[in-house]
């Protein structure tokens, strides 16, 4: 009976190879199915309605192509149409995909045929289940046959030991009946004696090799009656589920979803071993006896832990690759596009059909040179890795920015066997760093430099003045009256105006120059290789003229004019630092001198800044400390009236006396005018 058991594993063994090599079709290209030799249907789920067959399809059925693609699969399948469409709804829905058909050919023939169904997402987004068909009528045949030649061979047993027992009746009586044949009738015994000998050998031999191959084999194999009682087993059964002879089959198992499988229909359970858990495949087969009866059945239980796993991850892998936000591209060794997903038509508006076959030079945005591209290819046959920003055309033609990350797929002997790309649209990200970039270094109301752009160009002039031993003039210049104009006429007639003054002093200078608004109504220039100090002159004539020009805003005209205070590199200073407190130390006296004009720097000028610095730092110490005090001068009238003038007098132990010609306009500029009748107590 071992035997029977045995070659029907093997066969079934061949089964699941099969239906392994099988599960692979889903990811054939469309000229593979077409053209494949195995039988291939695409079936709609809900009508059974067949989408497509293949040629081998039309060739095993009898049909032609188009014959088949306007039938239905319930046309073809011998089971009710109810059973097909539940095993139709099952392999969508619930995972199953194995299963064994009666079809029907077009001569009216019916082969038995197993059948791997597989959810399949066609292009237009409908799912369909992808069939591959194989006959296994032979197959069965050949089960049958192997049955049969069992029974035969224990009916030859069977019939040798009928034989010998009547050749020693015989024997019996001839020895009762006639001596003399004695020798002739030992000779007949000694013959057969060697011959059952001969034969028990051949029998115990033949058992004994298909019971070694029945044990060598991994999965679990049990063998019952009829009635589903085991009478066997094989190795591996005994060692990882115990002693199972004499027990009923869902005793054995432990578990009734295991045992809930019908004849061709395999079944995923969970089953308890010695060792834990597992997930296996669980199916049925009957052994026949020959004449109409069952000699029993054999179970065949397949660890499937693995299977699930390696399908669960690929699950898992076609989900992020079906719904990353980056888009995602596979080629070949040639660099031929094999696959990409559903993000990267969303960032190039190229379909998968569309790009298919073609290389990734289709995008070529014409912004990178030859040698771009050969340093990427270099990184990747060297390190298998290459990242970086990329200019990529859209299929509208648009140009955008990206950031691609490729790698190489290596096969067992080290050589790329295929690329894949991962990318995202980096334009917003450029926008926002070209907008912080500009905020951090740009005046958000003029658009001029900053104060810290200024100094970054600033300290690059220098560094380049140095090299070429070239001057490079900086220039500070201070709007006039603008806070009468801000007062009167508002802080938005202000802001026009600071707008309007700042193109007009753009417009005066050269390309190569770097204007900029500190702050306030301050603006600043910076002007390399202004060899000639006429040139200077040239340019903050034109500023000034510009400047003085009346603005109109909004309805309202408004006047100011500049004062603007100049310093050279390296005549005046070769620090930033330096140069900059020059500049605002000519500006100033720029303002001393009736302002509306420019001022060069001179070491009197520094000297006069840090006067005036010390100046100022004592007035506002003079407020607190009460230094200030009024004198009164008598002013006599024309009718001999008696009057007096207050008059405000500054004496600082440092200092000495101040003159009220110093330190009033100061005080003005300072804001501190307001205050100083209120601390000497005059209102």
């Amino acid at each position: 009976m071992k035997t029977i058991t045995t070659i029907v594993y093997l066969i079934l063994s061949l089964m699941v190879v099969t239906y392994t090599a099988h599960s692979k079709a889903q990811s054939l290209p469309a000229g593979v199915f077409d053209n494949h030799s195995a039988v291939m249907l695409l079936i709609e789920p809900d009508s059974g309605k067949i989408v497509r067959a293949n040629q081998s399809a039309a060739d095993f059925y009898g049909y032609s192509k188009a014959q088949l693609e306007n039938l239905y699969i319930q046309e073809i399948n011998q089971f009710t149409p109810q059973q097909v469409e539940k095993e139709r709804l099952s392999a969508l829905n619930e995972g199953r995909n194995y299963f064994i058909f009666q079809h029907r050919l077009a001569n009216g023939e019916n082969r038995t045929v197993s059948v791997y169904s597989s959810p399949f997402m066609n292009n237009d987004g409908d799912a369909l289940l992808f069939s591959v068909i194989q006959d296994v009528s032979a197959r069965r045949k050949l089960e049958h046959a192997l049955w049969h030649y069992q029974s035969n061979l224990e009916q030859q047993v069977a019939l040798q030991t009928k034989e010998i027992k009547h050749a020693s009746t015989v024997q019996v009586f001839l020895l009762s009946s006639v001596i003399a044949i004695l020798v002739g009738t030992t000779v007949i015994l000694g013959w057969g004696f060697l011959r059952i000998r001969k034969t028990k050998r051949r029998l115990e031999y033949q058992r004994a090799r298909l019971n070694a191959i029945f044990d060598s084999i991994g999965d679990y194999l049990v063998f019952t009656d009829p009635d589903d009682k085991v009478l066997s087993a094989n190795r591996a059964a005994y060692q990882d589920l115990g002693d199972l002879d004499g027990k009923m089959i869902t005793e054995a198992l432990g578990n009734g979803a295991c045992t809930e499988v019908t004849q061709f229909e395999p079944k995923e359970c969970r089953l308890d071993t010695n060792f834990g858990a597992l997930d296996v495949e669980i199916s049925k087969t009957d052994v026949p006896d020959g004449s109409g009866g069952l000699y029993g059945h054999i179970y065949l239980l397949q660890n499937i832990t693995q299977r699930l796993i390696d399908e669960q991850e690929q699950r898992l892998a076609s989900t992020v690759f079906s719904t990353t936000s980056e888009g995602v591209l596979v080629s070949d060794k040639n660099n031929c596009i094999q696959m990409v997903n559903k993000a990267f038509t969303e960032i190039t508006g190229f379909s998968g059909p569309e790009v298919m076959g073609k290389t990734p030079a289709i995008f070529n945005s014409g912004r990178h040179d030859a040698a771009y591209f050969t340093q990427l290819y270099d990184a990747l046959s060297s390190r298998g890795h290459w990242e970086g920003e990329i200019w990529n055309k859209r299929k509208s033609g648009e140009v955008y920015p990206s950031w691609l990350q490729v790698s190489a797929v290596f096969d067992q002997h080290g050589d790329i066997d295929m690329y894949v790309a991962l990318f995202n649209d980096i334009t917003s990200r450029k926008r926002n760093e070209q907008l912080m970039w500009q905020q951090a270094n740009f005046d958000n109301l003029t658009g001029l430099a900053n104060r810290h752009h200024y100094h970054a160009k600033f300290d690059i002039a220098l560094t380049q003045a140095e090299r070429k031993q070239s001057r490079v003039a900086v220039c500070f210049i201070d709007l006039d009256r603008f806070k009468a104009v801000n007062d009167t006429l508002g802080h938005h007639i202000g802001d026009l105006l600071l707008i309007e003054a700042a193109n007009r002093i753009r417009e005066c200078t050269r390309n190569s120059d770097t204007v900029a608004r500190l702050g306030g109504d301050e603006f600043a220039l910076l002007l390399p290789e202004m060899e000639m100090i006429g040139d200077m002159e040239k340019v903050a004539e034109k500023i000034l003229t510009a400047l003085s020009a009346p603005f109109h805003l909004e309805g309202h005209e408004a006047y100011v004019s500049g004062s603007m205070g100049i310093t050279f590199y390296p005549d005046d200073g070769e620090d930033r630092k330096v140069l900059l407190r020059n500049a605002d130390s000519a500006m100033y006296k720029a303002k001393e001198n009736g302002r509306n004009c420019f001022q060069f720097f001179t070491a009197a000028m520094h000297e006069h800044a840090k006067a005036r610095s010390q100046l100022e730092g004592a007035l506002h110490r003079a407020l607190s400390n009460q230094e200030l005090r009024v004198v009164y001068q008598p002013i006599v009238g024309k009718d001999n009236d008696l009057g007096c003038e207050a008059l405000l007098r500054w004496h600082n132990e440092s200092l000495g006396e101040v003159s009220p010609a110093d330190f009033i306009p100061i005080s003005e500029e300072l804001g501190l005018i307001l205050a100083m009748p209120v601390l000497v107590g005059l209102k």
